[in-house]
């Protein structure tokens, strides 16, 4: 009598249970949840971050053309339980926006640690897009004050068009074009962050004394963000260099700061690592593998690429200064330059972070 196939499916159907059971008991660090607090980098903010501009002018084919141009474009926000958001048309929404300069540690003494900045208001329509430009001049479609520096980087959030108060709207996306030169054009996304989940669309975000911003996911706060970087890179040889763009939002606008201290572990493409010495900056800084040290080339590497790995970063205390140590946020883009003269072409790439949560207050 011939056995029932059943029995052999039975017998399969075992065998696959007993893997998704050792699956399941043997791999639950697959399964760790992201923490509920963290931004999401990839959807539209209430917050948004350009983490470089360039001031200044350059002349492809001939005509004048600002370094930077940002683009900051508006959606509607989707609804609490995921659903598409309702916004008339022609709704008009209102944003803060700062320009934060930095500064090498080792001016801080010149420079009293201090990061200008300069705030502006403009007004956009959902769906609609700001064109702009650190140089205050066209084209565009608006007119924003000059930089207060050479090189830093922008932020701007959503405020109430009736008493200015910081609120939810989690629609703001945008990129920028930076220019190094006259032919050595790139681009990256911007960062969005949002308001906490639990908020509805146009509620106030609380905030701190003189219009401080929370970013630590707490309820009526903005999501928080990290304080490790990681990502990919290509060491200095001839005709080519690359150098980090980083910046913290731990920031004391017009005051004096501590500086920022982070170090960095380089591999080769053979996982060779090589411990660099610490980069410090004051809130925003663009410094060049070679600054940071002089083995960080394809030859003494041993490979053309390989990956960065920052520790957490932080502030440390200096005499005279009246600010927060500890652990701070970092964010960053790396880029990449070539040719003959170091800035014929360029390129620009994102990094990566851990998903650990550093609590943060920006004070604009």
């Amino acid at each position: 009598m011939q056995r029932p196939r059943i029995t052999q499916i039975t017998v399969v159907g075992a065998a696959f249970l007993l893997i998704a059971l050792a699956m399941a008991v043997g791999s639950p660090a697959w399964a760790q949840p992201r923490d509920s607090r963290l931004a999401d980098s990839q959807e539209p903010g209430s917050v948004i971050v350009f983490p470089k501009f360039i001031k200044g002018t350059v002349f492809p084919d001939g005509v004048p053309t600002p370094q930077t141009e940002f683009e900051l474009g508006v959606v509607c926000p989707r609804n609490a339980n995921g659903t598409p958001g309702q916004c008339t048309e022609g709704l008009r929404i209102k944003l803060r926006f700062h320009y934060v300069c930095g500064t090498r540690e080792s001016n801080i003494v010149f420079d009293s640690g201090i990061c200008r900045e300069q705030d502006f208001e403009a007004t956009v329509t959902v769906n609609g897009k700001l064109l702009f430009n650190p140089n205050g001049i066209t084209p565009g479609n608006f007119i924003t004050p000059v930089a207060p520096c050479d090189r830093g980087y922008l932020i701007a959030w959503v405020i109430s068009p009736t008493n200015d108060q910081p609120i939810k709207f989690d629609g703001l996306i945008g990129s920028a074009v930076v220019r190094e030169s006259g032919t050595a054009v790139s681009a990256y996304n911007a960062i969005p962050i949002q308001a906490h989940p639990d908020l509805v669309t146009n509620a106030a975000i609380q905030t701190g004394g003189a219009g401080a911003l929370f970013f630590d996911g707490a309820p009526g706060h903005y999501q928080a963000i990290t304080g490790k970087i990681f990502g990919d890179v290509l060491y200095d040889r001839p005709l080519a260099s690359s150098r980090l763009i980083l910046l913290t939002l731990d920031v004391r606008s017009n005051r004096p700061n501590y500086p920022t201290f982070v170090d960095f572990n380089f591999y080769n493409a053979q996982e060779a690592l090589l411990s660099v010495p610490v980069v410090e900056f004051v809130c925003w800084t663009e410094v060049a593998l070679a600054d940071i040290d002089g083995n960080l080339t394809g030859t003494l590497m041993g490979s053309r690429k390989g990956v960065f790995i920052s520790d957490s970063v932080e502030k440390v205390p200096i005499f005279g200064i009246n600010d927060t140590a500890g652990p701070v946020t970092l964010l960053g883009l790396v880029q990449t330059n070539e040719g003959q003269t170091g800035t014929d072409r360029s390129y620009i790439t994102g990094v990566f972070n851990d998903s650990t949560v550093v609590e943060t207050i920006f004070r604009p």
